[in-house]
């Protein structure tokens, strides 16, 4: 059995020496070895900071609290990795909460640390009280030891800030080595711009993959992602723009193709290049080569063995020697396996 102590008296930078002394039920006693230890500042992880919201901000009954990350302690890989714990209250010395929570995974500049504030057991329950003040603070733990808690920040709880937003539908599909995301709003709400988070595991390491705000059309939201591969489950969160509740995450494995094929060219007609995409259902050794009318060899734009999925490789118009070629019809041909095909395509200058 292992007994631990925790000493919460002894001050930082000071050397404090322990000894461990055991006694029997009939008093006899015997001291161990004696140790020291000199805590400090330093050696837990620094404070996390408020990000959002800002001291004084008005915020719905639910709002998403965020802070700026803790500093781990340096030279230890073993302790890196930080999770945060959040407390919010009504009283500035917290003596009574509000709410809290512990565990939550660290984030990163694409998926900041965050708590929404809200009863888990209750879903669509607010658990504050409009026109409120509440102080809220965070701090990191190691593993080993939690950091000093962040400043406190405060903000006031309002039902005139919008809060509550309901998806009626959110899906995600594979379709031909892209990623469709569609989702609608619940009837009888103002609309919200919204961005997509992609993590590889559900529970963390969601980074923000929309470069501008979605805003819906007449059929609702539509995100396609086409940065995937074959055979990855990908995990997918969207974030509100207007009340930053996160929905998801939804997971979704990108299929590989069910069999060898050759797509025509595109554009075509071009000039000066054009895309040509072909598709493996296995993991195979694959040349293309690009022929003119002659059937002499152009170029050679893929000579490799390549992993099941959609591939895309782009022509330039240029020659083996990096010269352009003239205008004309050229051929692009493409060994996969057993796998032969060909197909002709324009160049116009």
């Amino acid at each position: 059995q292992v007994t631990t102590f925790l000493d919460e008296s002894a001050a930082n930078d000071q050397t404090h020496t322990y000894t461990i002394q055991a006694v029997t039920a009939v008093g006899n006693s015997s001291n161990g070895n004696t140790t020291q230890a000199a805590p400090g500042t330093a050696k837990v992880p620094t404070a996390p900071t408020v990000g959002a919201p800002s001291p004084g901000d008005t915020v719905s009954l639910a709002p998403t609290l965020i802070v700026n990350n803790a500093v781990p302690v340096p030279g230890d890989t073993s302790r890196a990795t930080l999770r945060y714990a959040f407390q919010l209250s009504s009283e500035s010395d917290f003596a009574t909460l509000t709410a809290s929570i512990t565990d939550v995974t660290s984030g990163d500049p694409g998926n900041p640390t965050h708590w929404q504030v809200a009863d888990m057991g209750r879903p669509g329950v607010t658990i504050l009280e409009d026109g409120t003040t509440y102080w809220w603070r965070a701090r990191a733990d190691d593993g080993d030891f939690s950091g000093d808690w962040s400043a406190g920040g405060t903000f006031v709880a309002s039902t005139s800030q919008p809060t509550g937003i309901t998806l009626a539908a959110f899906s995600a599909a594979s379709v031909r080595g892209k990623v469709t995301i569609d989702w609608r709003m619940g009837g009888g709400q103002e609309g919200s711009g919204f961005h997509v988070l992609r993590s590889l595991t559900a529970t963390g390491g969601f980074e923000r993959i929309s470069t501008e705000i979605i805003t819906a059309d007449e059929e609702g939201y539509t995100y396609l992602d086409r940065d995937v591969r074959s055979n990855v489950k990908y995990h997918y969160m969207l974030e509100s723009v207007t009340t930053g509740e996160r929905f998801g995450p939804l997971a979704v494995r990108v299929d590989p193709p069910g069999q060898f094929s050759l797509s025509q060219n595109a554009p075509n007609p071009f000039n000066p290049t054009t895309s040509i995409r072909y598709e493996l259902p296995n993991t195979v050794q694959v040349t293309l080569k690009v022929y003119n009318l002659l059937g002499q060899e152009v170029r050679l734009l893929v000579n490799a063995r390549q992993e099941a999925g959609f591939h895309t490789i782009i022509w330039n118009g240029r020659n083996v020697a990096g010269r352009s070629v003239s205008s004309g019809v050229y051929f692009y041909r493409i060994e996969a396996g057993e796998f032969t095909k060909a197909k002709r395509m324009l160049l116009l200058k």
